[in-house]
């Protein structure tokens, strides 16, 4: 992943206090769902978890869309 775009991602996190976030959608790519980054594209996801040592995927629907995490489980770091 490019830094510019994870650095913009996470620009549009709003802090709810200093260890909660807010779920949102950030754009039509990304969105942040339990503290942690999610993927539009099941193959974004897979590609990520393969960069983070794991590998598989999972999903989370969240705002009317399926959207793609890392890992096979949510509980993966």
């Amino acid at each position: 992943m490019d830094i510019s775009v994870l650095r913009n991602v996470l620009s549009h996190i709003e802090q709810v206090d200093k260890k909660v976030y807010l779920d949102q959608v950030v754009d039509s790519n990304y969105a942040i769902i339990d503290d942690r980054l999610a993927y539009d594209t099941q193959e974004k996801a897979e590609e990520v978890a393969e960069d983070l040592g794991c590998s598989g995927f999972h999903t989370h629907d969240f705002e009317g869309q399926t959207w793609y995490m890392p890992c096979e489980t949510h509980t993966a770091k």
